[in-house]
Formats: C-alpha cells, structure tokens, sequence
C-alpha cells in the first residue's frame, strides 16, 4: 500500500515542530551558506592587501636607495672626482656623511680593490685591512644596479649595506664610489607602512639574510631567512604562499622584489588570526541559529497546546484542521512570497541584518540595495485583470533571478516592488550596482507586458540600519519616477 502523508498519526506538538522546522532550517542553510562565501571574499581581500603593501613597500625601499644613490651621483660628478683630486673628494664625502645620518661611510675603490680614501679616516691614512676590504666587496658579488647583501663595515665591525656607484677620472682612470648606509634605514621604511598588528615585514637580501625587519629587528637582522621562505624567494614567487618566520609563526606571505636590486620585501599575515575570525564568524552563525530554533520550538510547543485547547473546547471556529493549514501558510509566508518565489518582506528583512552586518565586517567590500517599482503596472491590471498582472509579477521575479548572483539577496516587498541587495569592493560597488540596475531595466522593458520599472539605488553607509538604507532606496525609486522612469536614480 503506498505511501500518504495524510496516513500518519501524529500530535499536534509534534507537527507544529515539523512546519517550524521546514521554515527555519531552509532560511538557516542559505545563511550558513552566505556567511562561508563571506568568509572566503574576507580571505581573498586579505590576500590581496597582502600583496598590494608588499609592492607599496617594496617602491618605498626603492624610493629610499635611489635618494641615496642620487646624493652618491652628485658627488661623482663633481669637479673633485672628475679632476681626481682625492684630498677635496674626500672633503666632499665626509661632509655628505655628516650631513646624512643614513650614511656610515664613504669610500673610493679602485680596479685593484686598493682603498684611496674613506670617510671614517683623515685622508692620507692608511687603507683599511685587505681582508675587510675583500670581505666588502664580496657582499657585492651578484648584486643588481650596486645594492649589497649584509656585510660588516670595514674598521667598524657594524653591519652594513653597501651602494655602488662606478665612475671614471677625466684622464679615464675607473673607480668606485662605494657608500656604507645603515640596515635601520629599511627598518624605519617598514616602521611606516603601519601595518595591522599582528602582520610581520622584512627584507632579505640575496644571499636570503634578513637585512630589515618590523618587529624585533634587533634580534633577527643578520640571521638567514627561515627555511621555508629562501625556498620560495629562490623560485621568484608570486601571489601568495605559506611560509614560517624565524620564530616559528606561520604566516600566509606576499614577496615582492625590490626594484633595481636582489632584495625581496616580505609581508606576511598569522594564518591562525584569519582561521580565528572565520572561527568566530561561523561560531556566530551557529550561535544565532541555535536560539532561532530553540525559539521556534517553544512557539510551537505553546501554538500546539492552544490549538489542543480549542480543540477539546469544541469551538468550530476554531477547527484543529483549520488552525494547522492556517499556521502553515502563515510561517510559508513568512519565509517565501507565494506568488513569486522570492523572500518576503519578513525574510528580506530578517536575512537582510544579517547580509549588513557581514558586509560591514568585510574588510574593502560594500552592500547596495536596489528598490524595484514596476511602471504601467496598475494600468495592466486595470486593461488585463489580475491574473494578467500575476503573471507579469512572476516574470519580473524570474528577471531578478537570472540577474542576481548566487550570493545576492532578491525580495519582493509586496505590489509591484522588489529589492535586490548585492557586494562588492567598495571601490566598484557604484558601478557595479547601477549596471546591475541598467540591465533590469532593460530584461523588464523585453518582457511581453509593456512594463517598464524605475529603480532606486542606495549604498550603505557605516553603521547605518537596514529600515534607514531601505528608506533611502524608496526615496531615491520615487525620484527615478519623477525624473521620467525607466533609469537608476542613487540616494543621497
């Protein structure tokens, strides 16, 4: 024997839990699903922002060499150098060194590798020791454009990055301009991106050591790079990747090469605090759906015991067969419009706090609501009949289907309005929105009704509820009709 649902015997409790339940669990699933898109943009704008300041910083610590080196430029072209005359070149360099608290030294090289002069000594004294002198110039080996690796200062013993600028006598003799700066100067680079907190920089040279570094510079300046982080720098790394620091954090990181060097500007965000904040998120989700439910089954439970109660009174106007259908189609309606299949104006409102209040944790992204009236509706009613003017309201759904995005909110208010809430980057969301609202227009006018609608669009502004940006989009679907229908009007 088949089948029937009307076969089974259940309480009155127990099917006011089951109608409870196929109106909440679908509204809980599509929320649940909304929030992991929102957490998966979330992570896709932190990537992006990730490497966005890994170039901004690595064009900072460009900007910073190519300063120095112009001062360095300067001085080569001079009368001294050109002439040769040692003794007022280094005249020159040293006042070039107390005037610039960047610099720790200049010196003069020749093709030999001879030292002429150097700015930590009076002129005429002699060289500094061969073996630091070779050690100096070793850091430059492989270097691109003059830019060292990490070196010691010869006769200092600090460590040093060294600038090379090449540069001939008028009687063609070749020597090198070589200009000792500080590592803390990148330090101070990095200091000034003001990063999030939690977020680490750095900079390694091309040998993989750390050269200069947002926290702890002290401690780790001089060190080789973690493991993890050389492997991916010697493969020219793009986007973004998970690396461990030096003290054993692990990071998803951005790398960018310094331009004019081999060094690469390193920035990196803990995976553990995107991973908690998409913890919370869906912890919160879970929360506000726990109490949803729970509220719902005490509405039922007591629904179920008032009905029992007028059944056993034996009011006939109030029919348990009647109570059930008439709960039914109230929670129904409360969920989905039944002529269209959008939400209702209940549901809209409900899923709509929560789509807000997503949007504005979501780091660079925005919402748009778009308010929908049709034009020429009631004279199609009014030419047509009702039935006519169903079908038009079911086509206009369909077109709002087909032009909404998976993660879009679509809605019908009641009449002829609709709504539709959509994200974007805040720094397209305008645009987006209105070609949204330009193709409804256009599906609208196409379809066999002789419709037309006008279209209210308001961006939400922080902080600001959804029955105010509601009340901005009316206004603004109000002005679009007065300034001859048919067009996107965006609210004040």
């Amino acid at each position: 024997m088949p089948f029937r649902l009307r076969d089974l015997r259940l309480s009155i409790a127990t099917w006011m839990v089951v109608v409870m339940l196929l109106a909440w669990l679908p509204l809980l699933g599509f929320a649940g699903a909304a929030t992991w898109r929102l957490i998966e943009w979330r992570e896709g704008d932190a990537f992006s922002a990730l490497e966005r300041r890994a170039s901004v910083t690595a064009s900072a610590v460009a900007r910073e060499l190519a300063s120095i080196r112009s001062a360095a430029k300067a001085v080569v072209l001079s009368q001294a150098a050109l002439s040769g005359d040692l003794a007022q070149l280094h005249a020159h360099c040293a006042r070039l060194v107390q005037q610039d608290t960047r610099l720790l030294s200049i010196s003069v090289h020749n093709l030999a590798g001879e030292q002429l002069l150097n700015t930590r000594a009076a002129f005429g004294t002699p060289a500094a020791d061969v073996a630091e002198v070779k050690t100096l110039h070793a850091s430059l080996d492989g270097s691109v454009d003059g830019a060292s690796a990490l070196t010691i200062e010869p006769g200092s013993g600090r460590l040093a990055l060294v600038l090379e600028v090449p540069f001939s006598t008028s009687n063609g003799q070749p020597l090198f301009l070589h200009v000792v700066v500080t590592p803390q100067l990148l330090n101070t680079v990095l200091a000034e991106q003001r990063w999030p907190a939690s977020w680490l920089g750095s900079v390694v040279d091309q040998r993989g050591t750390i050269i200069a570094r947002s926290r702890d510079a002290e401690r780790y300046v001089g060190q080789m790079a973690s493991a993890t982080l050389r492997e991916r720098l010697r493969g020219q790394p793009t986007g973004v990747y998970e690396s461990v620091t030096n003290d054993q954090i692990p990071v998803y990181t951005a790398s960018h090469e310094v331009p004019g060097t081999r060094w690469w500007v390193n920035v990196g965000q803990p995976i553990g605090t995107l991973k908690s904040e998409a913890r919370d998120a869906l912890v919160g989700l879970a929360v506000v759906g726990a109490l949803c439910l729970g509220g719902g089954l005490i509405g039922a439970l007591w629904l179920a015991r008032a009905v029992a109660e007028a059944s056993r009174r034996g009011d006939p106007s109030r029919n348990v067969v009647r109570e059930i259908g008439h709960l039914q189609a109230q929670l129904h309606g409360a969920q989905l419009d039944p002529l269209t299949g959008l939400a209702g104006r209940r549901a809209f409102l409900e899923m709509g706090h929560q789509f807000l209040t997503a949007a504005a944790h979501a780091p660079g992204r925005g919402l748009a609501l778009l308010f929908l009236d049709l034009d020429g509706f009631k004279g199609l009613n009014d030419r047509l009949g009702h039935a006519a003017g169903d079908r038009a309201l079911q086509d206009v759904a369909k077109v709002l289907r087909e032009h909404a995005r998976s993660d879009d909110l679509t809605a019908r208010l009641g009449g002829d309005e609709f709504v539709l809430a959509l994200q974007a980057p805040r720094d397209t969301l305008d645009k987006v929105s209105h070609e949204v609202g330009t193709r409804l227009i256009q599906a609208v006018s196409e379809l066999p009704h002789e419709l037309g609608c006008s279209i209210g669009l308001a961006i939400a502004r922080d902080g600001e509820a959804l029955d105010a940006l509601l009340e901005r989009a009316d206004r603004a679907m109000y002005e679009a009709k007065r300034a001859g229908r048919g067009r996107v009007i965006t609210a004040t």
